[in-house]
Order: structure tokens, then C-alpha cells, then sequence
């Protein structure tokens, strides 16, 4: 799993590219604690376009992030989907939880 971090504004990008799953959990976890911290971030848009493969684990660590960055009072997008993840979180009723775009 390749993770881009970009900022525009008070949004901060995580592009991913790869396969998502438990394997990628310290580099998705190193790649988003520090936008946690920043006072200039207040959305973390999950840019999905490139994902390869995603499991269940990938699922529970955006839960996780999504838990942690409503602690500090910030938002998570998820965007760009690609077909093949956007079956996958569609069937996990993440719209519930996430704003897709």
C-alpha cells in the first residue's frame, strides 16, 4: 500500500494506492496520526481511486480513524471510489457513517 499525503487548505489528502488491507495498518496509521494533530487540518479526505483490494480490516481501520478524528473535532471524506470500492462499502452501509463523494 503507497499512502501520498498532500494538503490544500485545511484539507488534507491521503491518496491510496494498492491493496487495503491488515498489512497496510502501521503505514495507514503513521500517514494520518500526524493530520490528527495539525490544527491547520479539519478534513482528511481517503482518496480510494487506486485501491486495488480491500477487506474487512481496511474497514475497521477507517472506523478507527473516523472514532479518532471526531475526538479532535474533525471530518473524514472519503472520495474518488472506485467501482470495485464503492460495492465494497456500499455493502458495509458506510454511507451511514462517512461522507462519500
Amino acid at each position: 500500500m503507497d499512502i501520498k499525503v498532500s494538503q490544500n487548505g485545511s484539507v488534507a489528502c491521503l491518496s491510496m494506492n494498492g491493496e487495503f488491507k491488515l498489512n497496510a495498518r502501521s503505514s495507514f496509521k503513521d500517514a494520518y496520526t500526524p493530520l490528527l494533530k495539525d490544527n491547520g487540518v479539519s478534513t482528511l479526505d481517503i482518496i480510494l481511486e487506486d485501491v486495488d483490494k480491500m477487506d474487512s480490516s481496511a474497514l475497521g481501520m477507517l472506523l478507527l480513524l473516523l472514532d479518532r478524528a471526531k475526538a479532535v473535532g474533525k471530518k473524514v471524506i472519503l472520495s474518488r471510489a472506485n467501482s470495485y470500492v464503492t460495492k465494497i462499502l456500499d455493502i458495509a452501509d458506510f454511507e451511514k457513517q462517512f461522507t462519500i463523494c
